[in-house]
């Protein structure tokens, strides 16, 4: 992990400040979706996002997207987007 990452006290990020997942935001654009969950937790510094394997496979890329299981950093969102850029997973600390 980078040194900007804040660490959990636990695996699952219960302990993480603020707003931890976004289930209301599965099908926005990528762009909207980092923006409020900026304004929504201002501890989030690193949104990434990540193609999901249809978008990569229309890309011409090859691969998958890891598979998110547990909160490395309280700092940081994963999306996953497809081939238009919305978001198909529910937007949470990673």
């Amino acid at each position: 992990m980078g040194k900007n990452c804040r660490t959990p006290p636990d695996p699952y990020g219960q302990g993480c400040p603020g707003k931890k997942a976004w289930p209301e935001l599965v099908g926005f654009r990528a762009d909207l979706v980092a923006k409020r969950i900026q304004t929504e937790n201002f501890y989030v510094t690193n949104i990434v996002i990540l193609a999901t394997s249809a978008a990569l496979a229309g890309a011409g890329l090859a691969g998958e997207p890891p598979h998110i299981m547990q909160v490395e950093c309280c700092n940081r969102v994963y999306l996953l987007v497809d081939e238009n850029n919305n978001v198909v997973n529910v937007p949470s600390l990673g």
